[in-house]
């Protein structure tokens, strides 16, 4: 009895975790970099980018679109 209960609970427990991957495709957003990271944070985002190309097959990645322009934040004081 002890056997099926441990079975049933590890089957459960896999199952749960899985996703499909046209759920992975519809919740992972590719991360796009900036001049600012490093070559280390660069890697990681490409292997990343390159595991959710290789699965969903995007046709375009939103970090091949220009960003949108920098607005200047204005403090109380009125300095940008």
């Amino acid at each position: 009895m002890l056997l099926i209960l441990l079975t049933l609970t590890a089957c459960a427990a896999n199952t749960a975790a899985q996703a499909t991957e046209s759920e992975y495709c519809k919740i992972y957003k590719p991360v796009c970099t900036s001049d600012a990271d490093s070559e280390e944070t660069r890697d990681a985002v490409d292997k990343n980018n390159a595991a959710f190309e290789e699965i969903c097959k995007p046709v375009t990645s939103p970090c091949d679109e220009p960003s949108p322009p920098q607005v200047p934040v204005i403090n109380v004081e009125g300095h940008a």
